[in-house]
């Protein structure tokens, strides 16, 4: 599947879904901040991360009707609720509830509880996108003195 770029209102929204889950655990932290950055050199945005507002998932459902554009960003949410190297159920639960709200059915949101639980995934299928999350968690759980990979396994249509 390739990405597909949404429209500069649908981004904005889609940044502001992102920040709520990141500040679901009451912290936005370096790695949360860098993935929203990222984001938006990649969509072409300039917002201001402290100006986003959070949205709900009723009110973001609204402005993203197309399938592959929820798909994707439900995808995104998955990753920005472990690029912190940590799994809190605020975040997980936040992300459960937009993609409910979006009508995505996602294997990777039920792993989300999986790896609250401790769970390991290391025996699932592997994307770019997971080995891409799989590198920044572990330089943030090295960075943070901890040891071993958070892995987060977003499915796409590439073969690796």
């Amino acid at each position: 599947m390739e990405l597909k770029i949404p429209s500069q209102e649908q981004a904005y929204w889609g940044l502001r879904a992102m920040k709520t889950v990141a500040l679901a655990d009451g912290v936005l932290d370096d790695s949360e901040l860098h993935l929203l950055a990222s984001i938006q050199r990649i969509f072409g945005t300039t917002h201001e991360v402290e100006q986003l507002s959070p949205i709900t998932p009723a009110d973001l459902a609204l402005g993203f009707p197309d399938p592959q554009l929820r798909q994707q960003l439900v995808q995104g949410l998955i990753v920005m609720s472990l690029i912190d190297g940590k799994a809190n159920a605020q975040e997980i639960h936040l992300v459960e509830e937009f993609a409910q709200s979006l009508e995505v059915s996602a294997p990777e949101v039920k792993d989300l509880r999986h790896v609250l639980k401790g769970g390991d995934l290391s025996t699932a299928p592997r994307s770019g996108a997971s080995i891409l999350v799989e590198r920044q968690s572990q330089r943030n759980l090295e960075h943070q003195g901890n040891q071993g990979p958070l892995c987060v396994y977003a499915r796409d249509d590439r073969k690796e």
